[in-house]
């Protein structure tokens, strides 16, 4: 008898715990994505985009624009100890190349957000944080991905586009947000000073 209750407490638990496991697997399908829901629209998205631009912005960028400085300053000819000359190794530019898995991503999820609700004010907000990681990136590198940037595996291996066509695309950018502050209608939800922390809804 003993036996016959632990199987069928085996059997319950086992019946339950598959059933949940069920159900959290269809939870957070794509965690990166815009939730929807009315806690979650592009407000709150903006604040995490602008603090991923601010850190992306002062802190690996930062760093990135000082490496001329170590290239001149220092020669890895083997005379100086291993703290004090540049070495250039296999992971070299990831700070600039992180800015597409970070604040660039969520900026143009942000944008793609606000340009299907209309929120016009938003949009633009976006487009401006966009340009400038485009900017940044052309500044940095005679070339890289643009169509096909920030896919996810439809392109494993996305090619490179030149430095005009990354100006031409921020520029476009900008020429949008433009107007779209400009825009009368700015949409049902237009940001604040508190949740627009750094433009402080003045763009």
């Amino acid at each position: 008898m003993k036996k016959i209750a632990k199987y069928i407490v085996i059997i319950a638990a086992s019946l339950f715990l598959f059933t949940g496991c069920e159900e959290w697997l269809d939870v957070d399908i794509n965690p990166d994505a815009i939730s929807e829901g009315p806690s979650i629209d592009e407000a709150t998205y903006l604040i995490g985009v602008q603090s991923e631009w601010a850190q992306q912005a002062i802190t690996p960028f930062r760093w990135y624009e000082q490496m001329i400085n170590w290239v001149l300053w220092y020669a890895s000819d083997g005379t100086q100890g291993y703290e004090e000359r540049f070495e250039i190794g296999i992971n070299q530019g990831s700070q600039v190349w992180n800015s597409y898995s970070g604040s660039l991503k969520h900026a143009v999820a942000l944008y793609d957000k606000a340009k299907e609700n209309g929120n016009n004010r938003y949009q633009g907000i976006a487009a401006v944080i966009a340009a400038w990681h485009w900017f940044y990136i052309a500044d940095s590198y005679d070339q890289a991905p643009l169509d096909e940037a920030m896919t996810g595996k439809e392109f494993n291996y996305p090619k490179p586009q030149p430095l005009t066509d990354l100006y031409a695309h921020g520029n476009a950018l900008l020429d949008e947000a433009i107007a779209l502050f400009s825009n009368a209608d700015p949409g049902d939800k237009v940001p604040n000073a508190t949740q627009d922390y750094m433009g402080k809804a003045d763009w």
